[in-house]
């Protein structure tokens, strides 16, 4: 399924394999603390795809990235902290 695009497999930095439906690419948010994922709506790389290519040379076919920090859960339980 993953060779044909119906599922894409993400990693997002915690050794363990995530999949999702091939849908519109977007990135992750994990929670430093908790582990909690959210997807972030849409690419915020689009934009930087094409300097990463003319300052490269390559052709970009891919990217993942992955935000960290805290998710409102654990941020509001360190500021009562």
């Amino acid at each position: 399924m993953e060779r044909e695009g119906a599922i894409r497999r993400i990693d997002l930095g915690d050794g363990k394999a995530y999949y999702e439906v091939g849908e519109d690419h977007h990135e992750h948010v994990r929670c430093d603390s908790c582990g909690r994922v959210a997807e972030v709506p849409g690419c915020v790389l689009d934009d930087a795809t094409a300097g990463v290519q003319k300052s490269t040379g390559f052709v970009v076919t891919s990217h993942q990235l992955v935000f960290g920090g805290l998710c409102p859960r654990c941020s509001e339980s360190r500021a009562r902290a």
